[in-house]
């Protein structure tokens, strides 16, 4: 036998499409709450249990400000090189044993949360956020004064080393004016110093204006956390938990109930206008009487030129529809059967070049109709799925 190749796409969206896909899910999510509550709860309970049972911790952080003392960085983009140039301190060796040292404390512990974290802000270029964590209060501000003092020392480290020479040679002329000033007053007590007291203040002023352009640690501000924020943490952090785990656990059963759909809907239609071979037609005759129940006209069109060549088409419907329901095209009797039945095991299908399957929006026939579009399928037979408007009570 021949068949027919499958016909072009139809679009499915109907004017009551939207409508259908928007029932179905919120019926989806309505079928979903019950359970996505209960796992919320047990989710939230369970981790602020786990977060409750571990130790304290607590936290505390300080704002720095990497600058010079006068201010002498023409860009932001400056102080904020500079600022990132002091943030990596923690990740130095001598630095990080530093701090261990003076506070007894581990900087950072392989698998485990670092105990020290200095993050450069974006918004106030030049400042830095040291945050640290310990066992209490006192020992997360003593980690967190630790840091500040080994990036103070390396920038005092910094700086002497470039002023060096520098400060040597003001200290020699200073030395010198000093010793010669002495000897003056050594002669005469009495005698006139004013000359030596203004080089001596220049030359002090100038040695120590360099250092004015050398980057320095200005502490901004510091909190540490109390006994009690930190007894909430773990309450705030498994209700955050619990909430994400279940809107996860919602929108996984949502899409499974929509993917998996006992009911007609837009989604589970889309699925099947996917298939190979099939073609699901929604689309309303807007000239017919009843435009949500009347055969589509592309269909009906195709099922009627079929017929006109001699060969047959197998209509499914689903049961209780009749002509009534719905009007469709002239066909012999015995290939005009219900999703029910096994018509593959009676029917004589070497001259049929067509299968229609005639559904209802909202009907609960979704595996009925997949098991139809199997054998279908295994037949090389194509199919076309009508989608009727829902129908009505009484």
């Amino acid at each position: 036998m021949t068949h027919a190749g499958p016909a072009p796409r139809t679009t499915l969206a109907s004017g009551d499409g939207i409508g259908v896909d928007l029932s179905a899910g919120f019926r989806a999510i309505k079928e979903s709450l019950p359970l996505t509550i209960l796992v919320t709860v047990l989710a939230a309970l369970a981790a602020t249990g786990l977060l409750w049972l571990r130790d304290p911790v607590y936290k505390s952080e300080a704002v720095v400000l990497v600058a010079t003392p006068s201010r002498n960085e023409q860009t932001a983009d400056q102080l904020a090189v500079q600022s990132r140039a002091f943030g990596g301190v923690v990740n130095d060796d001598s630095a990080k044993r530093g701090i261990e040292e003076s506070t007894g404390l581990e900087v950072s512990t392989a698998g485990l949360t670092p105990n020290v974290k200095v993050i450069s802000s974006e918004s106030a270029p030049g400042t830095l956020t040291i945050s640290t964590r310990a066992h209490s209060p006192e020992a997360a501000k003593k980690l967190g004064d630790a840091v500040i003092e080994q990036m103070r020392s390396r920038a005092a480290s910094v700086r002497d080393d470039s002023l060096a020479d520098f400060e040597a040679n003001y200290q020699a002329q200073i030395d010198q004016i000093e010793a010669r000033q002495k000897a003056v007053l050594a002669v005469d007590p009495m005698a006139d110093i004013t000359e030596f007291q203004t080089r001596l203040y220049q030359l002090r002023a100038a040695a120590d204006e360099p250092r004015l352009n050398h980057v320095a640690i200005s502490q901004l501000s510091q909190e540490t956390d109390s006994s009690k924020s930190a007894a909430l943490r773990p309450i705030l952090t498994g209700t955050v938990l619990g909430v994400l785990i279940g809107l996860i656990t919602l929108v996984t059963l949502v899409l499974v109930k929509l993917s998996r759909t006992r009911t007609v809907n837009q989604v589970w239609l889309r699925r099947v206008d996917a298939r190979a071979g099939v073609t699901v037609d929604a689309t309303r005759d807007p000239e017919a009487e009843n435009p949500g129940r009347s055969f589509p006209p592309k269909t009906d069109a195709i099922v009627a030129a079929i017929r006109r060549s001699g060969s047959n088409v197998v209509l499914i419907t689903e049961e209780g529809t009749s002509l009534v329901d719905a009007p469709m095209p002239c066909l012999p009797s015995e290939f005009v059967r219900k999703l029910t039945q096994p018509w593959w095991s009676d029917l004589d299908l070497d001259d049929v070049e067509l299968g229609v399957i005639v559904i209802h929006e909202g009907a609960p026939v979704t595996a009925l109709v997949e098991k139809n579009l199997d054998v279908f399928d295994s037949l090389g037979i194509p199919v076309r799925v009508v989608v009727f408007a829902a129908k009505t009570e009484g």
